[in-house]
Protein backbone atom coordinates (compact mmCIF):
# COMPACT_ATOMS: atom_id res chain seq x y z
CA UNK A 1 0.00 0.00 0.00
CA UNK A 2 2.61 2.45 0.96
CA UNK A 3 4.37 1.30 -2.21
CA UNK A 4 1.56 2.35 -4.53
CA UNK A 5 0.61 5.35 -2.42
CA UNK A 6 4.05 7.10 -3.66
CA UNK A 7 3.75 6.27 -7.25
CA UNK A 8 0.61 8.04 -6.89
CA UNK A 9 1.82 10.90 -5.04
CA UNK A 10 4.67 11.54 -7.77
CA UNK A 11 2.44 11.22 -10.41
CA UNK A 12 0.18 13.38 -9.28
CA UNK A 13 3.42 15.95 -8.44
CA UNK A 14 4.22 15.65 -11.90
CA UNK A 15 0.99 16.51 -13.45
CA UNK A 16 1.26 19.71 -11.27
CA UNK A 17 4.64 20.24 -12.76
CA UNK A 18 3.45 20.11 -16.33
CA UNK A 19 0.44 22.21 -15.75
CA UNK A 20 1.98 25.25 -14.26
CA UNK A 21 5.44 25.40 -17.60
CA UNK A 22 2.10 24.85 -19.47
CA UNK A 23 0.94 28.11 -17.60
CA UNK A 24 3.94 29.92 -17.93
CA UNK A 25 4.16 29.55 -21.48
CA UNK A 26 0.82 30.59 -22.17
CA UNK A 27 1.53 34.02 -20.36
CA UNK A 28 5.04 34.57 -22.37
CA UNK A 29 3.52 33.94 -25.61
CA UNK A 30 0.84 36.19 -24.80
CA UNK A 31 3.39 38.75 -23.43
CA UNK A 32 5.12 38.77 -27.23
CA UNK A 33 1.74 39.29 -29.10
CA UNK A 34 0.85 42.45 -26.54
CA UNK A 35 4.55 44.11 -27.24
CA UNK A 36 4.43 47.71 -27.95
CA UNK A 37 6.51 47.16 -30.87
CA UNK A 38 5.19 45.13 -33.97
CA UNK A 39 6.64 44.22 -36.85
CA UNK A 40 4.33 44.31 -40.44
CA UNK A 41 5.41 42.99 -43.78
CA UNK A 42 3.52 44.59 -47.37
CA UNK A 43 4.47 44.44 -50.96
CA UNK A 44 4.68 46.89 -52.71
CA UNK A 45 1.23 48.52 -54.03
CA UNK A 46 -0.73 46.05 -51.91
CA UNK A 47 -2.62 47.26 -49.05
CA UNK A 48 -2.63 45.98 -45.35
CA UNK A 49 -4.69 46.87 -42.31
CA UNK A 50 -3.18 47.65 -38.77
CA UNK A 51 -5.18 48.46 -35.35
CA UNK A 52 -4.90 49.19 -31.98
CA UNK A 53 -7.16 47.26 -29.54
CA UNK A 54 -9.44 48.84 -27.50
CA UNK A 55 -7.97 52.23 -26.82
CA UNK A 56 -9.56 54.31 -24.35
CA UNK A 57 -9.29 58.02 -26.04
CA UNK A 58 -9.07 58.12 -30.21
CA UNK A 59 -5.59 57.32 -31.36
CA UNK A 60 -3.12 59.53 -33.49
CA UNK A 61 -1.15 58.11 -36.13
CA UNK A 62 2.52 59.50 -37.38
CA UNK A 63 4.56 58.25 -39.91
CA UNK A 64 7.92 58.87 -40.26
CA UNK A 65 8.79 58.22 -44.13
CA UNK A 66 5.48 58.98 -46.16
CA UNK A 67 7.73 57.83 -49.50
CA UNK A 68 7.74 54.29 -48.10
CA UNK A 69 4.48 53.62 -47.05
CA UNK A 70 0.94 56.06 -47.11
CA UNK A 71 -2.30 55.72 -45.48
CA UNK A 72 -5.19 54.59 -47.34
CA UNK A 73 -7.93 55.23 -44.78
CA UNK A 74 -8.37 55.39 -41.09
CA UNK A 75 -11.65 53.61 -39.38
CA UNK A 76 -12.75 52.61 -36.28
CA UNK A 77 -14.63 54.86 -32.98
CA UNK A 78 -11.42 55.89 -31.74
CA UNK A 79 -9.53 55.80 -35.08
CA UNK A 80 -7.68 52.67 -34.27
CA UNK A 81 -8.08 51.06 -37.54
CA UNK A 82 -5.53 51.99 -40.28
CA UNK A 83 -5.47 50.90 -43.55
CA UNK A 84 -1.84 51.63 -45.36
CA UNK A 85 -0.43 51.06 -48.52
CA UNK A 86 3.07 49.71 -49.73
CA UNK A 87 4.65 52.65 -52.40
CA UNK A 88 8.20 51.35 -52.93
CA UNK A 89 10.80 49.06 -50.72
CA UNK A 90 11.78 50.16 -47.53
CA UNK A 91 11.27 49.99 -43.69
CA UNK A 92 9.75 53.09 -41.63
CA UNK A 93 7.73 53.05 -38.84
CA UNK A 94 3.95 53.95 -38.21
CA UNK A 95 3.52 55.41 -34.51
CA UNK A 96 -0.15 54.60 -32.77
CA UNK A 97 -0.31 57.52 -29.56
CA UNK A 98 -3.54 57.26 -27.46
CA UNK A 99 -3.74 58.82 -23.94
CA UNK A 100 0.33 58.46 -22.19
CA UNK A 101 0.51 55.30 -24.56
CA UNK A 102 2.35 54.60 -27.55
CA UNK A 103 2.78 51.51 -30.19
CA UNK A 104 5.13 50.77 -32.56
CA UNK A 105 4.60 49.45 -36.35
CA UNK A 106 7.64 48.45 -37.95
CA UNK A 107 6.81 48.66 -41.68
CA UNK A 108 9.08 46.52 -44.20
CA UNK A 109 7.31 47.12 -47.15
CA UNK A 110 9.28 44.62 -50.70
CA UNK A 111 8.50 44.09 -54.04
CA UNK A 112 6.38 40.88 -54.66
CA UNK A 113 9.69 39.17 -56.50
CA UNK A 114 11.95 40.55 -53.69
CA UNK A 115 13.53 42.50 -56.64
CA UNK A 116 14.76 46.26 -56.48
CA UNK A 117 15.12 49.18 -59.30
CA UNK A 118 12.45 46.26 -61.63
CA UNK A 119 10.32 48.00 -63.99
CA UNK A 120 7.43 47.10 -61.94
CA UNK A 121 8.78 49.43 -58.99
CA UNK A 122 9.46 51.93 -61.28
CA UNK A 123 6.24 51.94 -62.83
CA UNK A 124 4.23 51.76 -59.47
CA UNK A 125 6.28 54.64 -57.98
CA UNK A 126 5.53 56.79 -60.97
CA UNK A 127 1.61 55.69 -60.62
CA UNK A 128 1.13 56.59 -56.76
CA UNK A 129 2.99 60.08 -57.59
CA UNK A 130 0.03 60.61 -60.46
CA UNK A 131 -2.93 59.79 -57.54
CA UNK A 132 -1.12 61.91 -55.11
CA UNK A 133 -0.13 64.76 -56.98
CA UNK A 134 -0.03 65.90 -60.21
CA UNK A 135 1.79 64.33 -63.20
CA UNK A 136 5.15 65.94 -64.46
CA UNK A 137 3.10 66.03 -67.63
CA UNK A 138 0.06 67.35 -65.43
CA UNK A 139 2.06 70.15 -63.91
CA UNK A 140 4.04 71.30 -67.13
CA UNK A 141 -0.11 71.75 -69.29
CA UNK A 142 -1.40 73.17 -65.97
CA UNK A 143 1.25 76.15 -66.29
CA UNK A 144 1.32 76.20 -70.25
CA UNK A 145 -1.63 74.87 -72.75
CA UNK A 146 1.33 74.51 -75.82
CA UNK A 147 3.79 73.04 -73.57
CA UNK A 148 5.26 70.19 -74.85
CA UNK A 149 7.65 66.38 -73.51
CA UNK A 150 10.32 65.21 -75.14
CA UNK A 151 10.00 61.82 -76.48
CA UNK A 152 11.30 58.92 -74.41
CA UNK A 153 13.51 57.09 -76.68
CA UNK A 154 16.32 57.99 -79.06
CA UNK A 155 16.55 57.43 -83.11
CA UNK A 156 17.49 54.54 -84.00
CA UNK A 157 20.25 53.03 -85.63
CA UNK A 158 21.76 54.65 -88.72
CA UNK A 159 21.04 57.69 -88.14
CA UNK A 160 23.74 59.58 -89.43
CA UNK A 161 23.19 58.05 -93.09
CA UNK A 162 18.89 59.07 -92.88
CA UNK A 163 18.23 63.19 -92.60
CA UNK A 164 15.05 61.76 -91.21
CA UNK A 165 16.26 60.14 -88.37
CA UNK A 166 18.86 63.56 -87.59
CA UNK A 167 16.02 65.90 -86.50
CA UNK A 168 14.47 64.80 -82.78
CA UNK A 169 11.01 64.54 -82.28
CA UNK A 170 8.44 66.40 -80.13
CA UNK A 171 4.93 65.46 -78.58
CA UNK A 172 2.31 66.60 -77.16
CA UNK A 173 -2.01 66.47 -76.96
CA UNK A 174 -4.59 67.37 -76.87
CA UNK A 175 -5.79 66.49 -73.42
CA UNK A 176 -4.57 63.54 -71.56
CA UNK A 177 -7.68 62.92 -69.88
CA UNK A 178 -10.30 61.99 -72.41
CA UNK A 179 -14.04 60.09 -72.13
CA UNK A 180 -15.01 56.32 -73.89
CA UNK A 181 -16.34 58.25 -76.66
CA UNK A 182 -13.25 61.36 -77.27
CA UNK A 183 -10.42 60.56 -79.86
CA UNK A 184 -6.67 61.23 -78.34
CA UNK A 185 -5.38 63.90 -80.53
CA UNK A 186 -1.52 63.92 -80.52
CA UNK A 187 0.70 66.23 -82.14
CA UNK A 188 4.42 65.25 -83.03
CA UNK A 189 6.75 67.90 -83.69
CA UNK A 190 10.12 68.47 -85.52
CA UNK A 191 12.47 70.26 -83.85
CA UNK A 192 14.27 72.30 -86.14
CA UNK A 193 11.70 73.23 -89.17
CA UNK A 194 10.19 71.13 -91.77
CA UNK A 195 11.10 67.69 -92.65
CA UNK A 196 9.62 64.31 -93.13
CA UNK A 197 7.28 63.07 -89.92
CA UNK A 198 7.09 59.08 -90.59
CA UNK A 199 5.11 57.71 -88.38
CA UNK A 200 5.29 53.46 -88.21
CA UNK A 201 1.92 51.85 -87.14
CA UNK A 202 3.38 48.58 -87.46
CA UNK A 203 5.09 49.45 -83.76
CA UNK A 204 2.06 50.77 -82.12
CA UNK A 205 1.70 48.99 -78.46
CA UNK A 206 -1.10 50.31 -76.13
CA UNK A 207 -0.52 49.49 -72.69
CA UNK A 208 -3.55 50.00 -69.75
CA UNK A 209 -2.49 49.58 -66.00
CA UNK A 210 -3.75 46.58 -64.29
CA UNK A 211 -3.20 45.27 -61.07
CA UNK A 212 0.19 47.03 -60.68
CA UNK A 213 1.28 46.71 -64.01
CA UNK A 214 1.52 47.39 -67.56
CA UNK A 215 -0.46 44.81 -69.78
CA UNK A 216 -0.86 44.48 -73.74
CA UNK A 217 -4.39 45.41 -75.04
CA UNK A 218 -4.46 43.19 -78.32
CA UNK A 219 -5.73 44.67 -81.73
CA UNK A 220 -9.29 44.11 -82.64
CA UNK A 221 -8.87 45.39 -86.10
CA UNK A 222 -5.86 45.88 -88.12
CA UNK A 223 -3.96 49.75 -89.68
CA UNK A 224 -4.89 49.77 -93.05
CA UNK A 225 -1.68 50.99 -93.59
CA UNK A 226 1.58 50.62 -92.07
CA UNK A 227 3.32 54.35 -92.35
CA UNK A 228 1.93 58.07 -92.11
CA UNK A 229 4.16 60.54 -93.31
CA UNK A 230 3.79 64.20 -93.52
CA UNK A 231 6.26 66.81 -95.00
CA UNK A 232 5.96 69.85 -92.81
CA UNK A 233 6.96 70.88 -89.16
CA UNK A 234 4.63 69.22 -87.35
CA UNK A 235 1.95 66.22 -87.63
CA UNK A 236 -1.26 66.30 -85.62
CA UNK A 237 -2.84 62.52 -85.09
CA UNK A 238 -6.70 62.24 -84.40
CA UNK A 239 -6.52 58.53 -82.84
CA UNK A 240 -9.51 56.89 -83.26
CA UNK A 241 -7.95 54.01 -80.89
CA UNK A 242 -11.86 52.74 -80.05
CA UNK A 243 -11.77 51.69 -83.73
CA UNK A 244 -9.05 49.32 -83.11
CA UNK A 245 -9.01 48.36 -79.50
CA UNK A 246 -11.28 47.60 -76.23
CA UNK A 247 -11.01 50.81 -74.57
CA UNK A 248 -12.40 51.06 -71.37
CA UNK A 249 -12.08 52.92 -68.16
CA UNK A 250 -8.66 53.48 -66.91
CA UNK A 251 -4.81 54.63 -66.99
CA UNK A 252 -2.91 53.54 -70.69
CA UNK A 253 0.07 54.33 -72.57
CA UNK A 254 0.52 54.17 -76.20
CA UNK A 255 3.83 54.03 -78.38
CA UNK A 256 4.60 54.61 -81.45
CA UNK A 257 8.02 55.21 -83.53
CA UNK A 258 8.04 57.83 -85.56
CA UNK A 259 11.32 58.65 -87.15
CA UNK A 260 12.98 56.12 -85.23
CA UNK A 261 12.14 57.04 -82.26
CA UNK A 262 9.90 55.93 -79.48
CA UNK A 263 7.01 58.05 -78.39
CA UNK A 264 5.17 57.41 -75.44
CA UNK A 265 1.51 59.30 -74.77
CA UNK A 266 0.41 58.66 -71.21
CA UNK A 267 -3.28 59.83 -70.78
CA UNK A 268 -6.56 58.29 -68.80
CA UNK A 269 -10.07 57.54 -69.97
CA UNK A 270 -13.08 57.99 -67.99
CA UNK A 271 -16.99 57.42 -68.64
CA UNK A 272 -18.75 59.21 -71.12
CA UNK A 273 -20.48 61.66 -68.93
CA UNK A 274 -17.68 62.62 -66.71
CA UNK A 275 -17.00 66.68 -67.57
CA UNK A 276 -14.34 67.31 -64.30
CA UNK A 277 -11.59 65.39 -62.71
CA UNK A 278 -10.46 66.47 -59.34
CA UNK A 279 -6.79 65.76 -58.60
CA UNK A 280 -5.57 66.55 -55.38
CA UNK A 281 -1.96 68.14 -54.66
CA UNK A 282 -1.93 66.26 -51.80
CA UNK A 283 -4.04 63.76 -50.12
CA UNK A 284 -2.33 63.69 -46.73
CA UNK A 285 -2.80 67.02 -44.82
CA UNK A 286 -1.55 68.08 -41.45
CA UNK A 287 -3.23 69.34 -39.50
CA UNK A 288 -4.36 73.51 -39.97
CA UNK A 289 -3.25 72.93 -43.67
CA UNK A 290 -4.80 74.08 -46.42
CA UNK A 291 -6.57 71.42 -48.89
CA UNK A 292 -5.29 72.10 -52.61
CA UNK A 293 -6.29 70.95 -55.34
CA UNK A 294 -6.64 70.85 -59.30
CA UNK A 295 -9.78 70.64 -61.43
CA UNK A 296 -9.38 69.29 -65.13
CA UNK A 297 -11.91 69.83 -67.94
CA UNK A 298 -12.20 66.16 -69.39
CA UNK A 299 -12.66 65.37 -73.11
CA UNK A 300 -11.01 67.00 -75.97
CA UNK A 301 -13.34 69.90 -76.98
CA UNK A 302 -11.98 73.29 -77.01
CA UNK A 303 -14.03 74.60 -73.91
CA UNK A 304 -13.82 76.97 -71.14
CA UNK A 305 -15.58 76.81 -67.76
CA UNK A 306 -16.06 79.31 -65.09
CA UNK A 307 -14.95 77.98 -61.20
CA UNK A 308 -15.56 79.92 -57.67
CA UNK A 309 -13.95 79.66 -54.56
CA UNK A 310 -17.98 78.62 -53.13
CA UNK A 311 -17.99 76.07 -50.31
CA UNK A 312 -18.10 72.60 -51.09
CA UNK A 313 -19.56 70.03 -49.17
CA UNK A 314 -16.91 68.31 -46.22
CA UNK A 315 -18.05 65.00 -45.07
CA UNK A 316 -15.80 62.07 -42.91
CA UNK A 317 -15.98 58.50 -42.83
CA UNK A 318 -16.44 57.49 -39.49
CA UNK A 319 -18.72 54.11 -38.24
CA UNK A 320 -18.68 52.74 -42.17
CA UNK A 321 -20.93 55.59 -43.27
CA UNK A 322 -20.18 59.22 -44.46
CA UNK A 323 -20.98 62.34 -42.12
CA UNK A 324 -21.39 65.51 -43.16
CA UNK A 325 -19.45 68.29 -41.30
CA UNK A 326 -20.74 71.54 -40.88
CA UNK A 327 -19.74 75.26 -42.36
CA UNK A 328 -18.18 77.48 -39.28
CA UNK A 329 -19.87 80.61 -38.70
CA UNK A 330 -16.94 82.53 -39.55
CA UNK A 331 -16.30 80.30 -43.22
CA UNK A 332 -15.48 83.17 -45.73
CA UNK A 333 -15.29 82.31 -49.43
CA UNK A 334 -14.26 84.91 -52.08
CA UNK A 335 -16.75 85.72 -55.35
CA UNK A 336 -13.32 84.75 -57.31
CA UNK A 337 -13.68 83.25 -60.77
CA UNK A 338 -10.99 80.79 -61.91
CA UNK A 339 -11.42 79.30 -65.57
CA UNK A 340 -11.03 76.10 -66.33
CA UNK A 341 -9.97 74.83 -69.81
CA UNK A 342 -8.89 71.40 -71.17
CA UNK A 343 -4.83 72.07 -70.49
CA UNK A 344 -4.97 74.89 -68.20
CA UNK A 345 -7.29 73.08 -65.31
CA UNK A 346 -8.25 75.54 -62.02
CA UNK A 347 -6.13 75.72 -59.25
CA UNK A 348 -7.85 76.24 -55.82
CA UNK A 349 -6.52 75.86 -51.98
CA UNK A 350 -9.58 75.79 -49.53
CA UNK A 351 -8.42 76.54 -46.05
CA UNK A 352 -10.85 73.71 -44.63
CA UNK A 353 -9.84 73.88 -40.71
CA UNK A 354 -10.69 77.45 -40.42
CA UNK A 355 -14.12 77.14 -42.68
CA UNK A 356 -15.39 74.10 -41.00
CA UNK A 357 -15.77 72.78 -37.73
CA UNK A 358 -14.47 70.19 -35.15
CA UNK A 359 -11.86 69.11 -37.90
CA UNK A 360 -9.76 66.33 -36.88
CA UNK A 361 -7.47 63.32 -38.16
CA UNK A 362 -9.29 60.98 -39.80
CA UNK A 363 -10.75 60.49 -43.83
CA UNK A 364 -12.48 62.73 -45.73
CA UNK A 365 -14.19 63.50 -48.63
CA UNK A 366 -14.16 67.29 -50.08
CA UNK A 367 -16.84 67.40 -53.07
CA UNK A 368 -16.14 70.47 -55.36
CA UNK A 369 -19.19 71.51 -57.39
CA UNK A 370 -18.73 73.28 -61.25
CA UNK A 371 -22.15 73.96 -62.88
CA UNK A 372 -23.77 71.58 -61.00
CA UNK A 373 -21.26 68.71 -61.46
CA UNK A 374 -19.99 67.64 -58.27
CA UNK A 375 -16.21 66.77 -57.99
CA UNK A 376 -15.44 64.12 -54.93
CA UNK A 377 -12.29 63.93 -53.57
CA UNK A 378 -11.18 61.50 -50.64
CA UNK A 379 -8.12 62.84 -48.47
CA UNK A 380 -6.53 61.82 -45.27
CA UNK A 381 -5.72 64.33 -42.08
CA UNK A 382 -3.15 63.36 -40.46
Amino acid sequence: MTKGRSRITINYIKKIVIACVICVVGIVGTINVNADTKKVDIVVNKTKTIKVKEPSVKVKWTIKNKKIVKIVKIKGKKNNILKIKGIKNGKTKIIAKYKNKKRVFIINVVNKNKKKNTDSEKIINNQDKTQNSETTSSQNTANNKNEETTTNGEAGKGDNQNPVNETKIKLSYVNDKITLKDNLIIKYSLTNGKGVIALDYKTEKLEKYIDGKWEIIEKKNEYQNTMYEVNDSEMIRNADLNNYYDISIGQYRLTNKVNGQECIVNFNVYENDTKFVGILKNNQINMNDELSFYVYAVGNEDNTYPGSLQPGKLEIYEDNQWKNIELSDDARFPEIIILIENLRPGYFSIPIFQDYVGLHSGHYRYIHTIEGINIPMEFDVL
